[in-house]
């Protein structure tokens, strides 16, 4: 912690937002007083539907698609180390390294293609997403690689 999170916490503690405008009522969502004048009407249609703007939808499959990379880059690297240690134990080490590697080199490759796609993908975000929406960083398989 903080000195800053330790301040805050004493200061709840003691009871200095307990009396805060609105404290212990729901927050209005529907607020749009830093919404620009002409977005308003869309808002609210896309609210009261259940649905939201095409860039946010893109966002949040811009993250699972990051999270789903990350994962089969790290079972990769883990069915290798598997791979590697029993091949070492194993009456053909020499094979069964081989082949260990060379399904490593077709996962790799399979994953730097997924990659790849999905780096396009965040530079069209970063293109269309709007001002003040933060943009969102490529992944580096390679950076991954050196930090396991």
């Amino acid at each position: 912690m903080t000195f800053l999170d330790d301040a805050i916490r004493d200061a709840m503690d003691n009871g200095a937002f307990d009396d805060l405008p609105g404290a212990g009522k729901p927050i209005n969502f529907e607020d749009e007083a830093h919404t620009p004048e002409h977005l308003r009407m869309a808002h609210k249609v896309l609210r009261d539907n259940d649905l939201a703007p095409d860039w946010i939808l893109e966002s949040k499959s811009l993250d699972q698609s990051r999270e789903s990379i990350v994962l089969k880059l790290k079972r990769a690297q883990s069915r290798r180390r598997a791979g590697l240690d029993s091949a070492s134990r194993s009456y053909t080490p020499a094979q069964d390294r081989a082949e260990t590697e060379r399904q490593w080199r077709y996962n790799l490759e399979t994953i730097r293609a997924a990659a790849a796609e999905h780096n396009r993908r965040i530079l069209t975000f970063n293109l269309k997403a709007p001002a003040g929406v933060a943009h969102k960083t490529m992944i580096d398989i390679e950076a991954l690689l050196r930090e396991s």
